[in-house]
């Protein structure tokens, strides 16, 4: 509005001038006085004139024309200045906000840019690794939070992130002083008008409860180990050793493989029971146990089948090889002796039956079938006057 005043006023004036200047012209060229009769013989005598004097009309709607955009030119800028300066109040509220929000959440927040280096750390990410803003802002972000043996690793996630991956794993990283931590981290890549320009990380301390964690596997593997282990030798249970020699004779028939299955019984214990004590009849389990599983062979699967009495299960054994086995166990177990706390020395011996079935075999294996005939064969064993082995194919 006030460009459009001024504007219209002086194109007023300036259109005054055209009929003025040439009244003043006419006046002079027919040297007549300057007056009102002269002004008005001046339009008397020339009709023209007149289209003179509005001059000064045409050129005040003229000058107010523009004048008025100029006014609308100013009101724009104004209006755009308005726009610039409340986007910048907002903008600058968005980062008061999203300073306060990121600084108020308990989760550690870290922010990098292209190279990895860190922009921005929030108040839990200086808790939960002793950093101050001044130690990290500007620098690497692994080789300060990762130890040495899993540097590569954090490189390489890193990297994936920066690539655009969004990446959700459970991590060791290390504090400042050096403490090892374990984290849930839940980094995404950042993105500015549909460009990666950077990642935010969010890190959860879980040391807790992967401590607990690991506790309750552990103790579940105790658990589990006490349901299969028998409490006095260390083997495996019947339980746990019928399980096993039906999951190993399933293999064998299925893969066409040769097996046999001992039956070991201390011929000795009852006696040492009656004459030294049931604590020696176990000290002399013990032994036997110890001997028996120091002599065998890793895949070899031994176990405890109760009172006096061992089973063991040879994979990928023929019949042949099986009853060496056994003989040499008869032969280890006679050469070995139990010592007592006062000095006394017990002999020890062993009665072994031993079944094998072979892929030439017409019938197919089963555990039961394969327990009889070896029981059958310790049987034969004792019978024959024990500390032997004896051998039955599988019929």
């Amino acid at each position: 509005m006030r460009n459009r005043v001024i504007y219209g006023l002086s194109g007023f004036a300036l259109g005054l001038g055209f009929p003025t200047g040439a009244f003043l012209i006419d006046t002079f060229l027919r040297d007549l006085p300057v007056s009102l009769d002269a002004f008005a013989a001046f339009h008397r005598d020339s009709a023209a004139f007149w289209l003179l004097d509005i001059v000064p009309v045409v050129l005040l709607i003229a000058f107010g024309l523009i004048g008025a955009g100029k006014d609308r030119e100013a009101q724009s800028v104004s209006a755009q200045k308005d726009r610039a300066d409340q986007a910048t109040r907002a903008l600058a509220s968005d980062e008061v906000f999203f300073e306060t929000l990121v600084n108020s959440l308990p989760l550690a927040v870290v922010i990098v840019d292209g190279d990895g280096k860190i922009i921005r750390i929030n108040a839990a990410f200086q808790r939960m690794f002793r950093y101050t803003p001044e130690e990290l802002v500007g620098k690497d972000l692994d080789p300060l939070i990762t130890a040495d043996d899993g540097r590569t690793r954090a490189f390489s996630l890193t990297g994936k992130v920066l690539s655009g991956e969004t990446i959700r794993d459970t991590l060791v990283r290390r504090k400042k002083d050096g403490l090892p931590i374990d984290v849930n981290v839940h980094a995404v890549p950042v993105l500015v008008g549909g460009r990666r320009v950077g990642a935010l990380a969010i890190y959860e301390d879980v040391t807790e409860r992967v401590h607990v964690h690991n506790q309750l596997i552990h103790l579940l593997e105790k658990t589990d180990r006490l349901a299969s282990t028998d409490p006095l030798t260390g083997l495996y249970n019947r339980r746990a050793i019928t399980g096993l020699a039906e999951a190993e004779i399933s293999r064998a028939q299925r893969d066409g493989l040769p097996i046999c299955l001992m039956l070991i019984d201390v011929d000795v214990l009852k006696t040492i029971n009656d004459r030294y004590g049931h604590p020696a009849g176990d000290q002399a389990l013990e032994l036997i146990a110890l001997l028996i599983k120091a002599n065998k062979r890793d895949r070899d699967v031994l176990g405890r089948w109760g009172g006096d009495e061992f089973i063991m299960v040879l994979p990928e054994t023929g019949p042949a090889d099986g009853e060496k086995v056994g003989v040499r166990l008869c032969d280890l177990i006679r050469d070995s002796y139990l010592e007592l706390e006062d000095g006394r020395r017990i002999e020890l011996n062993l009665s072994v039956g031993v079944c094998g079935w072979d892929t030439g075999s017409d019938r197919p294996v089963t555990g039961e079938a394969l327990f009889q005939q070896a029981d059958k064969a310790l049987m034969a064993a004792k019978t024959q006057g024990r500390s032997r082995t004896v051998f039955l194919p599988f019929d």
